[in-house]
């Protein structure tokens, strides 16, 4: 299958692996084959499953263009929704109940929420600026400004509000509405209503976030385990390509006083 894009080390991966997983259940649960996705990809599937590693926007875009064919917007905000059920999506759980819990003062804390969010955002999409600005009474307007020369592409602003609305309800906050999603060449934006939240709502909230916190640390406790292995694979590597390397100047300094050994 050729390949209409290339790898470029001089282009930046912008986007993890890991965030294809919402189209790959989505596919999966439509018993779909995986490889329509290829088409034009310079990677191959064993590549694209691999959470661990990242691709350039352009690819992401790409794998969304071929997909246009069996999917509309409200698929996109639907693959949001499952990837957040079904991965601990740990950066999204941290931010949104941290933008929920002070969303009344969140006129003074917009600057720690834009870089805390910016923060969050990057390790899946570092090609996106976000900004928060509030519009009316629990109410704000979300904007993704996009990297300059970077194509646009609005399934992804659908996926992003499929996220949105399950970490909300994750976090004990049903009463979600999104309203005036406007997408142009250079920045995405909508508007987010949070509602009014009773006593018991504000109770709920705080235990469903002590319940979902103890999975997020699960998996951070997960994710360490598979880093300090695969830490220790490569000293053990390590020290073997060091044991190889001793025996080959050995040889080498032995053959160059007695000749060949």
């Amino acid at each position: 299958m050729k390949s209409e894009l290339v790898r470029d080390s001089k282009i930046k991966k912008d986007d993890s692996c890991k965030a294809l997983f919402s189209i790959y259940d989505y596919m999966k649960k439509k018993n779909m084959d995986l490889n329509i996705i290829l088409e034009g990809i310079p990677y191959d599937l064993s590549y694209l499953l691999d959470k661990h590693e990242r691709v350039e926007w352009g690819v992401f875009c790409k794998i969304v263009k071929n997909l246009r064919p069996y999917f509309n917007y409200s698929d996109f905000e639907q693959m949001g929704k499952n990837f957040v059920k079904k991965h601990h999506y740990i950066e999204g759980y941290i931010f949104h109940f941290l933008f929920l819990s002070i969303s009344k003062i969140a006129k003074i804390a917009k600057g720690p929420l834009v870089k805390t969010s910016k923060v969050m955002l990057d390790p899946m999409f570092s090609c996106f600026n976000p900004d928060i600005d509030i519009i009316g009474k629990n109410k704000v307007r979300i904007s993704m400004y996009i990297t300059p020369g970077y194509e646009q592409c609005p399934e992804w602003f659908y996926m992003s509000q499929g996220v949105m609305e399950e970490l909300g309800k994750t976090v004990g906050l049903k009463s979600y509405k999104f309203d005036n999603i406007s997408i142009t060449p250079n920045v995405g934006s909508c508007e987010m209503s949070l509602g009014k939240e009773g006593l018991f709502i504000g109770l709920k909230k705080w235990i469903l976030w002590l319940f979902n916190i103890r999975k997020v640390f699960v998996d951070l406790t997960e994710s360490h385990e598979e880093l300090l292995n695969n830490y220790n694979k490569l000293e053990e590597s390590k020290n073997f390509y060091k044991s190889r390397l001793r025996s080959l100047e050995l040889h080498m300094k032995l053959q160059s006083q007695y000749g060949k050994v």
